[in-house]
């Protein structure tokens, strides 16, 4: 074997390798970034999840306030802290996963959900508008968590 064959078989060897390493990396940081997007829509179905759960326990709750749906009371505001306790540990586990302004409408929201009503409270009246003002704050977050699941989730064609 002659030294310019060598020279070609060790050009195509080298080649061959760098081939095979920029495969690898390319082929590790799609996965790394898919398992990532995948933790991320799961986060966003998560919190989507448990804020429609609390408009619909929440809901239960001001149905509850009519005179002909006491009984069912207890369950529906058990149903209702245990889905708020789910949103604040969301909260609490932060911001690392979901965007910040995510974060911060989630913050917002249990600052709103925390604040129970000052003073005696005079009628079913009143609770009810509290059990309103609370829907509404859900509300609200849920349309922020929406729009920053879309934005957070678009798949962009360079990350492909």
């Amino acid at each position: 074997m002659d030294s310019v064959g060598l020279w070609e078989l060790v050009k195509l060897f080298l080649a061959a390798l760098l081939a095979s390493i920029l495969t690898h990396w390319l082929t590790h940081r799609r996965f790394i970034q898919g398992r990532w997007w995948d933790r991320k829509a799961d986060r966003y179905e998560n919190i989507v999840g448990s804020l429609v759960s609390m408009i619909h326990s929440l809901d239960s709750w001001i149905r509850a306030q009519e005179p002909d749906e006491r009984e069912m009371g207890e369950e529906v505001i058990k149903e209702y802290y245990e889905v708020r306790d789910q949103v604040e540990r969301i909260v609490t586990e932060g911001d690392y996963i979901i965007s910040e302004r995510a974060s911060a409408a989630l913050s917002e929201l249990v600052e709103v959900l925390k604040q129970e009503p000052e003073g005696p409270i005079v009628s079913a009246w009143s609770w009810w508008n509290y059990l309103k003002d609370y829907r509404s704050a859900v509300e609200s977050c849920l349309e922020v968590m929406r729009a920053e699941a879309k934005s957070d989730l678009r798949v962009r064609w360079w990350s492909l």
